[in-house]
């Protein structure tokens, strides 16, 4: 396993002829980059390259490039895309940029919080490549002025494939993984 610290994100590497990557941006508050590596599982770890951007405004194409200093294409074998509570928005933003297999949405901001806004209808088009961990208590009595427990209604509406478990916030990277981790790696 290597690890690389690099200008723009950390690159979790354990060295397979052939591994998928999964890109996870954090949140506010310093639950970002670095702070992940423990919510990732390790059997996780040891089967797909994970790619931490050490910032939730950290261009994705700056990441990917890093990461393709550092491992051959040849090597990759599917790229999925998640965020976690603020970095959600990083998905809504970057789900075209790459032919993404899994959009990971881990407790994440609603599409509307964002400035500019998103629509909550963004990822429509690619809902089949949804996992989401969500608990909408978490963000508190009017969830943004509703936009999050709308959001989340969308996400039930589009039928995706969605867990929602009563798990303090700060510990659904590692819910998130356990329950969505097959699908990352398969």
């Amino acid at each position: 396993m290597k690890n690389h610290h690099l200008s723009d994100c950390i690159v979790l590497d354990p060295e397979l002829d052939s591994a998928p990557v999964v890109v996870v941006y954090g949140g506010l508050y310093g639950w970002e980059g670095a702070w992940l590596i423990n919510k990732i599982p390790v059997d996780l770890k040891q089967s797909a390259i994970f790619v931490l951007p050490y910032h939730y405004e950290t261009d994705c194409a700056l990441c990917l490039k890093e990461l393709r200093s550092k491992v051959s294409t040849d090597k990759i074998s599917s790229y999925s895309l998640c965020g976690y509570s603020r970095g959600g928005i990083c998905v809504y933003q970057y789900w075209k940029l790459e032919d993404w297999k899994i959009l990971g949405l881990i407790d994440p901001s609603a599409p509307r919080m964002y400035k500019p806004p998103f629509a909550d209808t963004v990822l429509d088009s690619v809902s089949t490549k949804i996992r989401c961990v969500y608990w909408v208590p978490n963000w508190g009595k009017d969830g943004y002025d509703g936009k999050i427990p709308d959001f989340a209604q969308h996400l039930r509406d589009l039928k995706v494939k969605m867990t929602e478990k009563a798990t303090p916030h700060p510990d659904m990277p590692k819910f998130f993984f356990t329950t969505y981790g097959s699908d990352l790696k398969s």
